[in-house]
């Protein structure tokens, strides 16, 4: 069986503890997802934009603003990437590492209702 290439990440110690750098990248999309949820809350509430449109819309801000890119983000980005980063933010909302603030009106169950609605086409 052919081996995986896999890059060697440096690891890093903070104190006497040990950080490992994937964990740390995966914590910062998970606190900037957070974030953006905090920001756009009130927007979802007011248009009253659906829980699927609603993960799509935070997908895209976040990867806006971890890229740094705040010019319309969803004009750069493949339908492959939206997905991915949908994707990402609901894996990570499931792992339990995005907490919803208490301002974001929908629940991760009411996303994945959705999210699976539309799947099938309904």
């Amino acid at each position: 069986m052919k081996k995986q290439f896999r890059p060697k990440m440096k690891r890093r110690f903070v104190g006497k503890a040990e950080v490992n750098p994937f964990m740390a990248t995966v914590q910062r999309f998970a606190n900037t997802y957070v974030r953006v949820m905090k920001y756009l809350a009130p927007l979802i509430k007011k248009d009253a934009i659906p829980p699927a449109a609603a993960a799509v819309l935070i997908a895209c801000y976040a990867d806006a603003v971890m890229v740094g890119d705040d010019k319309q983000a969803e004009h750069r980005m493949s339908e492959d990437d939206i997905h991915a980063g949908v994707n990402l933010f609901l894996n990570l909302w499931k792992q339990g590492k995005v907490i919803a603030p208490a301002e974001y009106p929908y629940t991760l169950e009411e996303t994945l209702k959705e999210e699976e609605d539309e799947g099938q086409g309904l």
